[in-house]
């Protein structure tokens, strides 16, 4: 069902709010909120959408760096801040170290699942009808907000 992937979702505002506190007040413990949360929303089961998400984070980090610079030009802004872009990259670094640590268990789980296969399985049609049943097409999203509808 759909309990995996809002147990994965719902984490996404918490990550989000928390990255987005910790780009303004440059504090420790708001990135280790963020990489808390986004560990616990691998934890949820989903793990594409939260890897999804997790490459979605780093592009919303640079675009939070990038509003850093205000109204400087950006080379002025690496050359007169560069200790202070480093610091936050590394702070960023954190909220990805955290995070795996937090979900290591299913990445493992998942790691030694993958040479199982699927049971039952006889050739590749199968195999690819088995492995894309979970690719959550447009009627499971409206199956999500609408249950019943098709």
């Amino acid at each position: 069902g759909h309990l995996g992937e809002f147990e994965t979702y719902c984490y996404f505002p918490f990550v989000l709010y928390f990255l987005s506190k910790a780009m303004n007040n440059e504090k420790w413990t708001d990135f280790f909120f963020a990489g808390a949360f986004l560990g616990i929303a691998f934890l949820g089961g989903a793990l594409d959408v939260a890897m999804y998400f997790a490459l979605f984070l780093a592009v919303y980090f640079l675009y939070l760096l990038y509003n850093k610079k205000n109204e400087s030009k950006l080379f002025e802004f690496f050359k007169k801040e560069y200790k202070k872009i480093i610091l936050l990259c590394l702070k960023f670094l954190l909220v990805a170290i955290f995070s795996f640590l937090m979900s290591i268990q299913i990445i493992m789980i998942t790691k030694n699942t993958q040479d199982m296969g699927a049971a039952g399985v006889s050739n590749k049609n199968e195999l690819w009808a088995w492995a894309t049943q979970w690719s959550y097409p447009p009627e499971e999203i409206l199956g999500f907000f609408i249950p019943g509808l098709f």
